[in-house]
């Protein structure tokens, strides 16, 4: 076999042909499709796998002889278990908009059950039965609170992070994205004695609606 007939293994960072095909297939490049779903959204291994169609071992391995993972390919980071804050810190505070710490916090989904919402910290909120309420009756001041209160934990899980390449930036928009657009909203005005936890975070949503589109190309504007 000469060397221009001998096999040559495709480098760390380019796509195979089958990664194109998934790409294809779910709309999404897969270094944001992994982030997404895996690494910040609800899907362990075998979930995201199954999204893919593809063995689970071939994205994260081990593969026999020296064939290397799609993660190993792709330079994916691991998913970190510190990486998104204790929701049981979260009760222990009370609820999380008004602070009230004299009754039981519930847990209060961003996106409804019914409307496929998961249990992602991302999706979560621990409120008073109050807050619960108005947030489910879509109250401009709850949800703009609310709404700060997820991209203000989103941020603190990316800061975290090692790296800050432009991989990981995009996640973190598409993260953002993905929250504010979940719900039609007015970002609520600055009170007089407002933490300053709170401006930050209402600053931070202010800000993140504003921003421009952070779809694919080519992907359909969510209604």
């Amino acid at each position: 076999m000469n060397n221009e007939t001998q096999f040559k293994p495709i480098p760390d960072g380019v796509k195979t042909p089958k990664m194109i095909e998934v790409e294809q297939r779910i709309g999404r490049a897969l270094e944001h499709d992994y982030g997404l779903n895996y690494l910040h959204g609800t899907m362990g291994q075998k979930r995201l796998a199954s999204r893919w169609g593809v063995p689970r071992a071939l994205i994260f391995g081990p593969l026999a002889g020296r064939r290397r993972s799609w993660a190993q390919r792709l330079c994916l980071a691991k998913k970190a278990m510190h990486s998104v804050p204790d929701r049981r810190e979260n009760a222990a505070r009370g609820c999380e908009i008004c602070r009230n710490t004299d009754v039981p916090p519930e847990s209060a989904h961003w996106i409804a059950k019914r409307d496929g919402g998961t249990s992602s910290p991302f999706n979560i909120l621990k409120l008073c039965p109050n807050c619960h309420s108005l947030l489910d009756r879509e109250d401009e001041v709850t949800t703009g609170h609310a709404c700060a209160i997820l991209l203000w934990r989103a941020a603190e899980s990316f800061v975290s992070k090692a790296e800050r390449g432009a991989q990981v930036q995009q996640q973190f928009l598409e993260l953002c994205t993905s929250i504010i657009r979940s719900r039609p909203m007015e970002i609520a005005p600055q009170r007089t004695g407002t933490s300053d936890t709170m401006q930050r975070q209402q600053t931070l949503t202010a800000t993140a609606c504003a921003a421009p589109s952070m779809r694919e190309p080519g992907t359909p504007p969510q209604e």
